[in-house]
């Protein structure tokens, strides 16, 4: 007899994953609640969550859109058009100014694309037609503040997958930018903005702030915190994307399982564990290697309703489905590879 003896066949690598065919890898966890068809759901983070989002939709849960948003529910990607949330630090920016903790001023408030019109630093790829004027940009910002604000206050459920720890700073108020100036326009050089990669006690102090604003606006509303397995398109560290990428899914890893463990109220999903175990032999990814297969897809949502009601959907997981078949998530960093390719 030894400690492992009474374990489960779950907890045993043999038995878990080494004996079973890649899809049929039992992904038991810890039960902390459940979602049902009646809760309000909403969801943030990065390129990865649309699809998360997509497929709530389509197997009928209520996923809750903003009234910015409702009239667009079938193109919509997000409960609110605050477009892809990569890091912890914007996503708790973004509910420090809707709920006034902070307005974080930015030193240029909006920025002139590549074809002349204003954009919103903070909601770049939201508008791609951009502005006319600086007022017209700042009136529609303020309705989306007040759209994140209903959002929130009503959710049962929130989604949010982390996605990156690199990012950019404006240095005067220290807010954060979902993509680099320069990208999708703005001003490039600039003494203004800065490249930053937030450490593990960065992020895990980010993700209590954001979620001690949940409780106090909301205090019944659970989390449910998920890891994107989509690597970095591009890196600003001085070494390989592939490294940098490894530090960065660890550092967020690590963050939301430690946040999960400490708090009754969350829960951890492991999508990047799905993608990126070894038994899928990185089947689950398309030919450069990054973005995720629509059967990879398939396989996390699966695993997911089963994780969160006992239960797969009425409706059947196939990798051929046009939902997984046609979707391609709108990805910021996909204009960098552009940029890059074209160089």
């Amino acid at each position: 007899m030894n400690p492992y003896s009474n374990t489960k066949p779950y907890q045993r690598w043999s038995s878990a994953v080494g004996d079973r065919y890649f899809t049929e890898i039992d992904w038991t966890l810890e039960k902390r609640f459940e979602i049902s068809k009646v809760d309000k759901t909403i969801s943030l983070g990065s390129c990865f969550a649309q699809h998360i989002a997509r497929s709530l939709l389509q197997n009928g849960y209520n996923y809750l859109f903003a009234s910015e948003s409702a009239a667009q529910a079938e193109t919509r990607t997000f409960s609110a058009r605050y477009g892809n949330v990569y890091s912890v630090r914007q996503a708790r920016q973004l509910l420090e100014r809707a709920f006034g903790v902070s307005d974080f001023p930015l030193s240029t408030e909006s920025w002139l694309s590549h074809s002349g019109k204003i954009i919103d630093p903070f909601r770049p790829n939201e508008f791609p037609n951009g502005f006319d004027s600086d007022d017209e940009m700042l009136d529609e910002r303020r309705k989306h503040l007040d759209n994140v604000r209903e959002i929130f206050s009503s959710a049962d459920v929130i989604i949010f997958t982390l996605g990156l720890t690199e990012t950019w700073l404006d240095i005067k108020s220290g807010a954060v930018l979902p993509v680099a100036p320069g990208v999708y326009g703005g001003p490039w050089p600039s003494a203004n903005y800065q490249f930053t990669n937030f450490s593990y006690s960065d992020c895990e102090s980010d993700l209590r702030e954001f979620a001690a604003i949940i409780k106090r606006i909301n205090p019944r509303a659970r989390i449910i915190l998920t890891v994107s397995p989509v690597s970095l398109v591009a890196t600003m560290e001085n070494q390989s994307v592939a490294i940098s990428t490894c530090h960065s899914k660890s550092v967020l890893r690590a963050v939301a399982g430690e946040f999960a463990r400490l708090n009754a109220n969350a829960f951890y999903f492991p999508s990047y564990e799905i993608i990126t175990n070894p038994a899928a032999g990185g089947l689950f990814y398309e030919d450069n290697y990054r973005e995720v297969t629509q059967a990879g897809v398939a396989t996390v949502m699966q695993a997911f309703y089963i994780a969160l009601n006992n239960k797969l959907t009425e409706r059947k997981f196939r990798s051929e489905d046009a939902i997984y078949r046609s979707y391609r998530p709108e990805c910021d960093e996909e204009v960098i590879k552009t940029l890059l390719d074209n160089d």
